[in-house]
């Protein structure tokens, strides 16, 4: 039997699984300070997908075959250069 309690920031199951995760909060921000832009989630959400990371099912989402607020272009590069400075990618 697994316990899920939340304590601070980090909940048991994460240290029991060694996992950390970085929350898109904490990844919206770090590119905010270092490249001075604002990201949606929806685009941090996608380039995750694209990298082939594991994604948890989001209840608001339309579709599941198809995005409809793709990352742009422009902004792939810097949420991706954030990926591998959290090291998720």
């Amino acid at each position: 039997m697994i316990l899920h309690i939340k304590c601070s920031k980090i909940t048991l199951i994460d240290v029991f699984w060694g996992v950390f995760m970085t929350t898109y909060k904490q990844i919206q921000n770090y590119i905010k300070e270092t490249y001075n832009l604002c990201v949606k989630t929806c685009w941090i959400a996608d380039i995750k997908e694209q990298c082939g990371l594991k994604m948890r099912h989001a209840p608001n989402r339309i579709s599941k075959d198809k995005r409809t607020n793709p990352c742009p272009e422009s902004k792939s590069e810097c949420i991706k250069a954030t990926l591998r400075h959290f090291k998720m990618i």
